[in-house]
């Protein structure tokens, strides 16, 4: 039994802790290589090496050929007959590659394998390779001497934790550690052991090695089940086989009591806000003991701390004003962000958690099929892939095998399972103090278009504020400032807007459902929210979007009083102005979607109760209507029996009218005046086409219309004499716009369809010479230089990893 049993690692990682190893064994001269072009070199250096004997260096070039046989140390296993087999197959190819003057002989050739070579198995395999490489010299690596390297370079065996699974842990923790330490690190050890088979090392995982070494301290900064939690175990696990103290550390106070100067310790304060629960006075306790903790971690005791960085920068600022700081570097350099992964990780993730679960050749192939898909997931994350494969993949495989689901609604399904919210969410979410939940129920109400825009402009703290003081009953009340600091990191996040002001977003876009989700089954949040809901609240709450697979429609309308309560707030938001129009648009599409009898005449009801409230404000303002008022007040009515009046359109009709006979008048003309007057005859033809005539429509504007086709004309003839490439595009953008109002006049003056296409049809082309004409003076792109690009980064084969499954 080899003492690191390296068969869970699979082809894949074995390659690569075979690259590492030698790297550290013969120098980073050494080259990696490794993918289905790789010539029969897993590794490679074409220069001298000090290798195999670090005293004496050797003139190269070296080659280094890794095979890894399946199950090669289990119990009974007999790989010879694999192991040799695999040789003889290689030098098949060794000779192929030699034929066709792909290869030369290497004066070194190192054959690598996971199995154990026994002295007559490695002398046949030295012979065999002598014969096709007889000037070579050969060395033979079994998985024993794969072993010497590991115990030789901790480094690397650190590089690769899952290898601890191989071991004996009790057995190895109990040679490292005495009773009174690992009694202080059982609980750390057993979080740890679990998530040993499924681990998959990253680049935050090295990063964080390398700041504690050298600070003693790190800040595992990132969203919830990203995998702070399970690198910072893993490092303590790691640890401990070497005879570290592994120690949970939930409070300050656990860390001063704990603290041992003569022995070595990694203290791990994982989430110190709670998982599951939610008390705001923990992060207080870190902030201000933070300074005394952090002049007392060095290089025999360390602490990881997976809780939110603003703390850690919060108690930097003040030691620095107060003179303490000196000794402690700044914060961004004991800062991981542990958040994003790369495609190559992400399949070592996925691949790790399959590999562990003793999946049926069923739910094996669902993954082999729609690895890719998975690992290129938005909503990817360790813990979701965990439960994906624990929980969702054996039922899925199952309902696939059943003919329950269909094969091409495999991949939404999986997509589904990623999006969901866990339960770990929930809890907390579940746990959390009224006054943060209201925050999150307001944070619902600013829409992702206003999130995106607050980044880019002023924030959006002030309105966020004022959502969340009108939702907070002063019962629950707590200071604004203090809910964001709490529920930063843990289920928002802030940032800068390009003007320096604070933006709050969600820290993942499942946290939303998840607050849809919870709003719905809690009644008396949801009747509240129905209250004092803005527009975007009730368009929330009439959606036809959102839940799994879409299917979550009216989330908050679940009683008679809903229904009421709806009505009452929809009322008051159709006397605002500026929301009008967009409330029509929500409730009319809603109830455009309803089937069930009873709530259709709910819907009827309360578009007619909003439809007359609507119009008598348009009424009484005599607001000029956009086409797009009126088109959302036709649609809103449009299904009811009798129909509601329409608001009186004479006040916008003479206005429009009068602005674009009086533009037909001026030198230059304006087209736009044309522009919105036949987009509101358009939309009024829609509701009510007798309108039109009675305004004589298009009859007595003849001479407007033929006004709007000269100066057509004049923009199709003028030449634009400018070589600016800028300006030639907005000439280009003025005759599209010129087009797309002409294109729309036929649709309300038959007439002059043939004219109108002619003229639009020339604009168009003419757009299109300008468009040309500004990409003739632009300069040349020095991306699109001719140099040869032939040789392209390689990118991560996800197949041949769960080719391996």
């Amino acid at each position: 039994m080899l003492r690191y049993a390296l068969d869970d690692l699979g082809c894949y990682q074995f390659e690569k802790l075979a690259q590492s190893a030698l790297k550290a064994a013969a120098g980073l001269a050494v080259e990696s290589w490794g993918n289905r072009s790789d010539l029969g070199r897993d590794a490679y250096s074409t220069g001298p090496l000090r290798f195999p004997d670090t005293r004496v260096e050797l003139p190269g070039p070296f080659i280094f050929q890794v095979k890894f046989v399946e199950g090669a140390n289990a119990a009974g296993a007999k790989p010879d007959a694999a192991v040799l087999s695999s040789v003889s197959k290689e030098i098949t190819q060794i000779n192929k590659r030699i034929s066709h003057d792909e290869w030369q002989h290497p004066r070194h050739y190192t054959f690598l394998t996971n199995a154990p070579v026994k002295s007559s198995t490695r002398e046949k395999i030295r012979a065999a390779l002598q014969n096709a490489l007889p000037s070579t010299q050969i060395l033979i690596w079994g998985g024993d001497d794969v072993c010497d390297i590991l115990d030789n370079n901790p480094r690397v065996a650190r590089a690769f934790p899952q290898l601890l699974s191989i071991r004996d842990l009790d057995a190895l923790i109990s040679f490292a550690l005495k009773k009174q330490s690992r009694e202080r690190s059982g609980a750390a050890i057993e979080v740890a052991r679990e998530l040993v088979p499924v681990f998959a090392p990253t680049a935050s995982y090295d990063r964080a090695w390398n700041v504690l070494q050298k600070h003693h301290f790190a800040v595992l900064e990132g969203p919830p089940e990203v995998g702070k939690s399970a690198i910072a175990w893993m490092i303590g696990l790691t640890q401990s086989a070497i005879g570290w103290e592994s120690i949970v550390c939930g409070t300050p106070g656990t860390f001063f009591e704990m603290l041992e100067p003569n022995l070595n310790q990694v203290f791990i304060a994982d989430d110190a806000f709670g998982r599951t629960e939610y008390d705001p006075t923990r992060t207080s306790k870190w902030e201000s003991d933070l300074d005394l903790i952090l002049h007392r971690v060095d290089k025999r005791h360390w602490l990881i701390w997976t809780s939110r960085k603003h703390i850690l920068e919060r108690a930097c600022q003040r030691m620095d004003a107060q003179g303490r700081a000196r000794s402690f570097p700044d914060p961004a350099s004991v800062l991981i962000d542990v958040q994003t992964f790369s495609l190559e990780e992400k399949a070592l993730i996925l691949f790790r958690h399959a590999k562990a679960a003793g999946l049926e050749p069923e739910a094996k192939e669902l993954i082999r099929k729609g690895a890719h898909n998975i690992v290129s997931d938005v909503e990817f994350t360790p813990e979701r892939i965990r439960r994906f494969v624990d929980e969702g993949l054996p039922a899925l495989a199952r309902a696939v095998a059943s003919k329950s689901i269909k094969i091409d609604q495999v991949n939404l399904s999986i997509k589904e399972m990623l999006r969901n919210p866990t339960k770990q969410m929930r809890l907390a979410f579940q746990n959390l103090p009224q006054a943060y939940k209201w925050l999150l129920v307001a944070l619902l109400e600013i829409s992702e278009m206003e999130l995106m825009m607050a980044t880019l402009s002023g924030g959006n703290l002030d309105k966020l504020k004022k959502l969340y003081e009108a939702y907070c009953p002063d019962l629950d009340h707590e200071p604004f400032e203090i809910v964001v600091d709490h529920l930063t990191e843990a289920f928002v996040k802030t940032r800068n807007s390009l003007l320096g002001r604070r933006t709050v977003d969600w820290i993942h876009p499942s946290y939303r459902d998840l607050v849809i989700d919870e709003l719905v089954q809690d009644a008396q949040l949801r009747t509240t929210f129905l209250k004092r809901a803005s527009l975007e609240g009730i368009k929330l709450a009439v959606s036809d979007t959102g839940g799994k697979s879409g299917e979550r429609r009216l989330p908050f309308i679940r009683s008679a009083e809903s229904w009421d309560v709806l009505q009452a707030r929809s009322l008051g938001l159709a006397e605002i102005e500026g929301k009008q129009r967009e409330l029509l648009q929500a409730l009319s599409n809603a109830s455009s979607q309803e089937t069930a009898p009873d709530n259709k005449r709910r819907w009827d009801r309360l578009l007619r109760a909003v439809c007359n409230v609507v119009k008598k404000s348009w009424d009484s303002q005599e607001k000029i209507l956009r086409a797009e008022d009126l088109r959302a007040f036709g649609q809103a009515r449009a299904g009811l029996e009798p129909m509601p009046g329409l608001p009186n359109l004479d006040t916008t009709w003479e206005s429009l009218a009068e602005r674009f006979r009086d533009t037909t008048r001026r030198e230059l003309f304006d087209f736009e005046p044309f522009d919105e007057l036949t987009d509101f005859a358009e939309a009024v033809k829609e509701v009510s086409p007798e309108y039109l005539s009675l305004k004589g429509f298009p009859d007595d504007y003849e001479a407007e219309i033929a006004a709007v086709f000269l100066g057509a004309r004049s923009e199709v003839e003028n030449n634009h004499d400018s070589s600016d490439p800028e300006s030639l595009r907005q000439f280009a953008g003025r005759a599209d716009e010129i087009a797309s109002a002409i294109e729309r006049l036929p649709n309300v003056a038959v007439s002059h369809s043939s004219t109108a296409f002619e003229l639009a049809e020339q604009l168009r082309e003419h757009s299109s010479e300008l468009e040309s004409l500004a990409a003739d003076g632009e300069p040349p792109d020095p991306e699109d230089s001719s140099e040869d690009r032939s040789v392209s980064p390689e990118i991560f084969d996800v197949a041949r990893l769960f080719s391996e499954l």
